[in-house]
Parts: C-alpha cells; sequence; structure tokens
C-alpha cells in the first residue's frame, strides 16, 4: 500500500504498555504520529496534554487524522480519594484539552477510540457478572475519573466515539495483573479453593479489536473487551507454573473486608471483594460482530 493512501493514526499515551504495542503493530499498515507526557524516543511527540496552552499550539499546524486512539491514563494503582485531583488532571482533563483543541482546529478524527476500564463497574458481592447495560459504580479515583472521560465523549461525541472497558491487560511481557492476583510480595497464594471466576485481556485482542473498528467492522458504542476464556485463580497459578502456594481461607478475606470497612480503606475494600467473588466482563456485545480467540 502507497504511504500516501495508508489511513493515518494518531496514538495519544503512546510510550505506555498498550501504546508501545499498538504502535509497533499498527505502524506497517498506517501512517502513526505518536504522543507521550515524557519521551525520549524520536518517534514520539513529548507534549504534556493537562497544559491547554501547549495541546493548542501542537494542534493548530497539525494535519486532520483519521482515527484518534486516546490511551492516556494514570494507571496500574487506583488511588486514594485525596488523590482525586491529581487522577482527574490525567484521565479526564488531557482528553478534553486534546479533544477540545481537534475540535476548535477543525481536524476532529472520524472514529475516537477511548480505553477505559471495568473498573467503573465497581465491586459488588451481589454480582457476578457485569456488561456494558450493568450499573456504573466506580469507587476509586482511577475509574472516577475514567467514567468522568467516558461521560464527556458519550455527550459530546457518541457517534464518532467507541469506548473499550478493558479486564485487566497482560501479554507475554506484561504479567502485573496476573501477579496481582496469584502473589503477595514474593509469596504465591490461593484464594480459598481458588474457583472465583474473573476476566482478563489478553493485549493482542486490543489490537485486533482497534484494527476492526479502523476497519469498519464495529459501529460506534461501548463495549467491554476480554478474552474469550473466563480463568480461575487456579488457572492462572497453573498458567505460571506455580506448585507451592500459600492457600488463604475464605473467612480470612473476608475478615480483611470487615477491617477494610470499619476503616473506610478501598483498598482492603475492593481487593477482598475481588478475591470473595466471581468477576467476569463478557465481550459478548463485541462478538457480534467480531471474534475474541486470544487466551492464556
Amino acid at each position: 500500500m502507497n504511504l500516501k493512501n495508508k489511513s493515518s493514526i494518531l496514538i495519544v499515551g503512546a510510550n505506555g504498555i498498550i501504546g508501545s504495542f499498538l504502535r509497533t503493530k499498527l505502524s506497517n499498515d498506517y501512517q502513526i504520529t505518536s504522543i507521550s507526557k515524557n519521551s525520549d524516543n524520536n518517534e514520539v511527540y513529548s507534549l504534556d496534554l493537562s497544559d491547554s496552552k501547549k495541546t493548542n499550539n501542537y494542534f493548530k499546524n497539525i494535519k486532520k487524522f483519521d482515527c484518534l486512539i486516546f490511551l492516556v491514563g494514570r494507571a496500574h494503582k487506583k488511588g486514594k480519594r485525596k488523590d482525586l485531583f491529581r487522577y482527574e488532571k490525567t484521565n479526564f482533563k488531557t482528553l478534553k484539552n486534546v479533544i477540545s483543541s481537534l475540535d476548535k482546529f477543525s481536524i476532529l478524527p472520524k472514529k475516537i477510540i477511548f480505553t477505559s476500564t471495568v473498573s467503573v463497574y465497581g465491586e459488588q458481592y451481589d454480582n457476578d457478572i457485569y456488561n456494558e447495560n450493568s450499573i456504573v459504580n466506580p469507587q476509586t479515583p482511577y475509574a472516577v475519573t475514567k467514567l468522568m472521560a467516558e461521560e464527556y465523549l458519550m455527550n459530546n461525541y457518541s457517534e464518532r466515539t467507541w469506548i473499550l472497558r478493558l479486564a485487566p491487560v497482560y501479554s507475554s511481557d506484561f504479567q502485573l495483573n496476573i501477579d496481582r492476583r496469584t502473589k503477595i510480595s514474593k509469596v504465591y497464594y490461593k484464594p480459598g479453593n481458588g474457583k472465583s471466576k474473573l476476566s482478563l485481556c489478553n493485549i493482542k485482542n486490543i489490537n485486533f479489536v482497534v484494527r476492526e473498528i479502523i476497519l469498519g467492522q464495529i459501529p460506534h458504542g461501548i463495549y467491554n473487551l476480554s478474552d474469550s476464556r473466563i480463568y480461575s485463580y487456579n488457572d492462572l497459578l497453573k498458567y505460571k507454573k506455580i506448585k507451592i502456594y500459600l492457600k488463604i481461607p475464605r473467612l480470612i478475606i473476608v475478615f480483611v473486608g470487615l477491617v477494610g470497612r470499619a476503616l473506610k480503606n478501598q483498598f482492603l475494600i475492593e481487593n477482598s471483594t475481588k478475591l470473595l467473588t466471581n468477576n467476569i466482563y463478557p465481550a459478548k456485545k463485541l462478538k457480534k460482530f467480531v471474534e475474541i480467540n486470544e487466551k492464556l
């Protein structure tokens, strides 16, 4: 394909785990422009998107893109309530500044792909399965500000917006979200009998779905994105090839949850709930249009 005929894509947040992966995978088939807050890579432009003046100065002389992939996010730590301002600055203000600037200079892409999180649903003892119609009840600054960004896009640009609510992401090179569910410090563990269910998302599925959106195979809207397979904690330990681990009785996890509620400690509340319940985020809505295959 001639370079002139390739669709042009703007990747914002291009130095993160997902951004770096997509930038590499998409570069052969599309014209890629990449932005990140901090970059020592000549292929990625360094720009503080929380500064509206700097954002406007950058976009006022930029050509129009066919697609925006917005990946910016303060992630991996969910934050405490006192951190809300910092999360809002990163997870919401950056998006608003970019979209406002693109709109101001009449170069808003026809497609906006925004990566959100299944954390917007919140964890509930009385619910095992969360779909796109489930009530959202974010509990952490990370989830609250991701939902703010979702609502901004859907209220103003719904017909050109694709929101992907990602289950915890992993790859062969990025195991953090699996490690968090299999070990504490350096000690591997299993909650109860290890049969509680959870969803994960292979990073290859993100690349696949993004490509299908660009190709016009998926209508605009909000979608859960997770592997077809539903995992258990036993599956994760098997995947990690762990045979020696600490078994944590359910009663201890219940006690930790009670302590968390007494102390209003969101970290203890959230994680004890996850360990005691099923947390399944099926991608059934996406599967109406494409097939999700990647798994552990």
